[in-house]
């Protein structure tokens, strides 16, 4: 049995490298990240999704709006007789924006300018994901 003992003794006196625990926290806190980066990336890409589907009948609702509202009309009226809307600019942009869709407009804005958000925020994450999965993948296989 000492035999035995000695032998496991022998096996156990191995040198540990000493940066061993630097690199087990540095791969689970990259692990960490991975996963973090995985979860923002699958929630940027679930919010996008929808505006998608929320665009069109927005940006027809916009359309139609503009077009009942007469705007081509008013605004042709400035190319044709300029001298007369520069006398009456006053009440020349008064009706213009009278006339003007401001809901449809800013619906419009904010569903692009949503968009435009959730795009950057998918191309930084689908980016900072197959960067990070990349690596990981190629520390596991060395």
């Amino acid at each position: 049995m000492s035999n035995n003992f000695s032998e496991l003794n022998q096996e156990l006196d191995q040198v540990v490298p000493s940066d061993l625990l630097a690199k087990v926290m540095s791969r689970l806190d990259q692990e960490r990240r991975l996963r973090s980066v995985r979860r923002r990336l699958i929630f940027s890409v679930t919010a996008f999704l929808p505006l998608l589907l929320i665009i069109f009948p927005v940006w027809q609702n916009f359309w139609l709006d503009w077009q009942r509202a007469g705007l081509i009309d008013y605004l042709s009226l400035l190319t044709s007789d300029t001298k007369l809307v520069l006398t009456n600019w006053q009440n020349y942009s008064l009706g213009f924006l009278e006339f003007f869709p401001v809901v449809s407009t800013a619906l419009i804005l904010g569903v692009v300018l949503m968009m435009l958000v959730l795009i950057k925020f998918v191309l930084k994450y689908s980016q900072e994901f197959f960067v990070t999965s990349a690596w990981y993948l190629n520390k596991q296989h060395n």
